[in-house]
């Protein structure tokens, strides 16, 4: 294994712990603003209220179901690029479920 190789492992794993560490706040700010409209839009049709983490496996799953490819995705590793959004994603989305059960 030459040099190259070990900083393209070094940067994928520098990568992937970056998309942890970023995605996890913006996963609960969005769960937050799922919270706030779900109380806005829907309770009042007699739906229950749901909590900041039901909230962001809402917005997890939806974020999941309707993800778009953008054209500016890293052409170099397109395939590797979607894996690591989607498994983050939901793997975030098992914590979610399993914390919403809980709280």
């Amino acid at each position: 294994m030459n040099e190259e190789d070990q900083e393209t492992d070094i940067s994928a794993t520098e990568r992937f712990l970056w998309v942890l560490v970023l995605i996890t706040p913006m996963t609960l700010l969005g769960g937050w603003a799922t919270k706030l409209m779900w109380g806005w839009f829907v309770v009042p049709l007699g739906v229950p209220a749901v909590s900041v983490f039901h909230a962001a496996g809402i917005h997890l799953m939806l974020r999941t179901v309707l993800i778009t490819v953008s054209p500016t995705t890293s052409k170099n590793h397109p395939l590797y690029d979607a894996f690591v959004s989607a498994g983050t994603l939901l793997v975030l989305l098992g914590v979610c479920a399993l914390l919403g059960l809980l709280v």
